[in-house]
Protein backbone atom coordinates (compact mmCIF):
# COMPACT_ATOMS: atom_id res chain seq x y z
CA UNK A 1 0.00 0.00 0.00
CA UNK A 2 1.22 3.45 -1.44
CA UNK A 3 0.63 6.54 1.16
CA UNK A 4 1.65 10.07 0.88
CA UNK A 5 2.73 11.80 4.02
CA UNK A 6 3.01 15.30 2.30
CA UNK A 7 5.91 16.80 1.51
CA UNK A 8 9.15 17.45 3.36
CA UNK A 9 11.93 20.30 2.75
CA UNK A 10 14.88 19.53 2.01
CA UNK A 11 17.46 21.70 3.78
CA UNK A 12 20.80 23.94 2.59
CA UNK A 13 23.38 20.38 3.06
CA UNK A 14 20.24 17.95 1.70
CA UNK A 15 18.83 17.23 5.30
CA UNK A 16 15.43 15.89 5.10
CA UNK A 17 13.55 15.25 8.38
CA UNK A 18 10.76 12.57 8.42
CA UNK A 19 7.36 12.74 9.51
CA UNK A 20 7.49 11.60 13.20
CA UNK A 21 4.84 9.47 12.54
CA UNK A 22 7.36 7.61 9.81
CA UNK A 23 9.58 7.79 12.85
CA UNK A 24 8.35 5.92 15.28
CA UNK A 25 6.24 3.24 13.29
CA UNK A 26 9.31 2.12 11.71
CA UNK A 27 11.54 2.64 14.81
CA UNK A 28 14.03 5.25 13.19
CA UNK A 29 14.51 7.43 16.34
CA UNK A 30 16.13 4.53 18.27
CA UNK A 31 20.17 5.83 18.03
CA UNK A 32 21.90 4.07 15.25
CA UNK A 33 19.05 4.13 13.10
CA UNK A 34 20.11 4.72 9.44
CA UNK A 35 17.93 5.19 6.14
CA UNK A 36 19.44 3.48 3.13
CA UNK A 37 18.80 5.93 -0.27
CA UNK A 38 18.20 3.82 -3.42
CA UNK A 39 17.70 5.73 -6.85
CA UNK A 40 15.63 3.80 -8.78
CA UNK A 41 16.27 4.11 -13.04
CA UNK A 42 12.63 5.72 -13.18
CA UNK A 43 13.58 8.44 -11.10
CA UNK A 44 12.15 7.64 -7.88
CA UNK A 45 14.21 7.93 -4.93
CA UNK A 46 13.50 5.10 -1.80
CA UNK A 47 14.51 5.86 1.37
CA UNK A 48 14.80 1.99 2.90
CA UNK A 49 15.30 1.94 6.83
CA UNK A 50 17.54 -0.23 8.82
CA UNK A 51 17.68 -0.47 12.21
CA UNK A 52 20.96 -0.67 14.33
CA UNK A 53 21.92 -4.23 15.60
CA UNK A 54 23.08 -5.25 19.33
CA UNK A 55 26.80 -5.89 19.51
CA UNK A 56 26.07 -8.91 21.11
CA UNK A 57 23.67 -9.86 18.19
CA UNK A 58 25.89 -8.78 15.59
CA UNK A 59 28.61 -11.64 17.19
CA UNK A 60 25.87 -14.04 17.38
CA UNK A 61 25.10 -14.30 13.85
CA UNK A 62 28.68 -14.05 12.90
CA UNK A 63 29.34 -16.95 15.48
CA UNK A 64 26.96 -18.87 13.80
CA UNK A 65 27.97 -18.54 10.36
CA UNK A 66 31.49 -18.50 11.09
CA UNK A 67 32.17 -21.58 13.38
CA UNK A 68 30.03 -24.20 14.70
CA UNK A 69 27.33 -23.46 17.74
CA UNK A 70 28.72 -22.14 20.76
CA UNK A 71 26.53 -23.79 22.58
CA UNK A 72 28.27 -26.77 21.14
CA UNK A 73 31.82 -26.10 21.35
CA UNK A 74 31.15 -24.67 24.90
CA UNK A 75 29.32 -28.04 26.16
CA UNK A 76 31.97 -30.12 24.87
CA UNK A 77 34.17 -31.99 27.62
CA UNK A 78 37.97 -30.79 27.29
CA UNK A 79 40.50 -33.55 26.73
CA UNK A 80 42.98 -33.40 29.67
CA UNK A 81 46.37 -32.38 28.43
CA UNK A 82 49.39 -35.19 28.73
CA UNK A 83 51.90 -33.77 31.43
CA UNK A 84 55.68 -35.12 29.75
Amino acid sequence: MTQSHGFVNIQGRGTIALPAVLRRTHHLDQPGAQVEVIERSDGVIELQPHLPVAAREAWARYETQAVPNASETRDKPKKAKKNK
